[in-house]
Formats: C-alpha cells, sequence, structure tokens
C-alpha cells in the first residue's frame, strides 16, 4: 500500500503548490490563496479526484 494525501490542493504561480488535510479545513486551519488569476483547485479522495481550472486569465470565484 502507498499512502495517499488526502485534502484540498491549491496552486498559484505566486504561492505554489499549498496543501490542507480534511481536518484542518474542518477545523479552519488553512492558509490559501484567496485570490489569483492564474492556478487551480483540487480535492483528492483516495482514488478520486475533482479540479477546477478557470479559462486564462479569469479569477475562480471567491470563497466568501
Amino acid at each position: 500500500m502507498v499512502p495517499t494525501f488526502l485534502g484540498a490542493e491549491v496552486y498559484t504561480e505566486k504561492d505554489k503548490l499549498r496543501k490542507a488535510t480534511f481536518e484542518e479545513i474542518e477545523k479552519k486551519k488553512v492558509d490559501y490563496p484567496k485570490e489569483a488569476l492564474d492556478g487551480w483547485v483540487a480535492i483528492v479522495q483516495h482514488y478520486f479526484l475533482g479540479a477546477w481550472l478557470p479559462p486564462s486569465g479569469q479569477s475562480l470565484p471567491r470563497h466568501r
């Protein structure tokens, strides 16, 4: 068995890759970029991956 990362990943050119486990997210102990015109956001859970990649030059919707 190979351990895998479970949680969220945010990538921007400025901040590079930031990872947060589901436990860190639940406890609101996560520091991640709130706005960017480049990059992506992904959620990883065992065999599944969900990713959001905005069109070039557009930002992802802001978390409120």
